[in-house]
């Protein structure tokens, strides 16, 4: 089982986003950045009333939570925690070898610790997180190998159905459990951050009579490993969506650029023509 023997600090910097929704974490370890997030969630949480079958919880990740973490050689963590604790998402990242083995054990990055110290804060906090150059330098939290990735592994919502802002009239209020089941999102090449805006779902099987709690990602820049130094996402590495939405944009500009240039060049040769009879 891994151990943590490094001082580390966690940060909520979500007061730096431009984006209301958008919350901004950064876990340190012995004063250096070794896992960074940045991303907005929503949870659909469906719960039994009195008054019919079922409605639905809309539970977004709110400005002002407690934030936890951990970094490790393989496997970090990140908990965030808001409304008095009522609501707690818990997610853990791994990172991959070629042939697909960890050096941790399976279970070695889930565990939850309810008791964790409260961080210090660092005397001087960022303008914005930004960008690494493409200078190499020494990394921090690194075991990168050749085509080595890393993925978020798990997620863990814990919800009180009790709390009145979100649930009214729930029928047997009270704590619930949603887990995710055998889970690989955000598949990155190990050395780079993972960006997406476009919406990302994943679902959840929760305790309260097996409903399905369904997480919703958006504007997500992560990294849980191989950062060069503090509060700098290294190169990113764009999900599918925002890659297509990016052709799709581009490519209008180009054809049209190509479709001039061809104009342009055949109206030349036209004007040659007539001068030269």
């Amino acid at each position: 089982m891994a151990r943590i023997t490094a001082e580390q600090e966690v940060e909520n910097l979500s007061g730096l986003s431009t984006n209301p929704e958008k919350d901004i974490f950064v876990v340190r370890e012995n004063g250096t950045t070794c896992l960074m997030a940045e991303f907005a969630a929503k949870f659909i949480v469906p719960y039994d009333v009195w008054a019919s079958n079922y409605v639905d919880a809309d539970i977004s990740l709110t400005r002002g939570a407690e934030v936890k973490g951990r970094c490790g050689h393989d496997e970090s963590e990140l908990q965030v925690f808001w409304v008095d604790r009522a609501y707690a998402l818990k997610m853990l990242f791994v990172k991959v070898t070629p042939s697909g083995a960890r050096r941790g054990g399976a279970d070695s990055g889930w565990m939850w610790a309810e008791a964790a110290a409260r961080f210090p804060h660092p005397d001087k906090l960022p303008g914005r997180l930004t960008r690494a150059s493409s200078a190499p330098q020494e990394s921090h939290n690194t075991s990168k190998g050749p085509e080595a990735t890393w993925r978020l592994s798990k997620v863990q919502f814990v919800y009180d159905s009790s709390e009145k802002t979100h649930f009214k009239d729930a029928v047997s209020p009270g704590k619930h459990t949603a887990n995710s089941h055998h889970l690989s999102a955000l598949v990155t090449p190990a050395g780079k951050s993972y960006e997406c805006q476009a919406q990302q779902t994943i679902s959840l099987a929760s305790s309260d009579l097996q409903k399905t709690v369904t997480m919703i990602l958006s504007a997500v820049h992560i990294q849980p490993f191989d950062i060069i130094s503090d509060f700098v996402f290294s190169e990113e590495h764009k999900c599918p969506v925002d890659e297509r939405e990016q052709l799709e944009e581009t490519l209008p500009l180009i054809l049209g650029l190509i479709l001039g240039l061809v104009i342009v060049r055949r109206g030349g040769n036209e004007d040659g023509l007539f001068t030269s009879a």
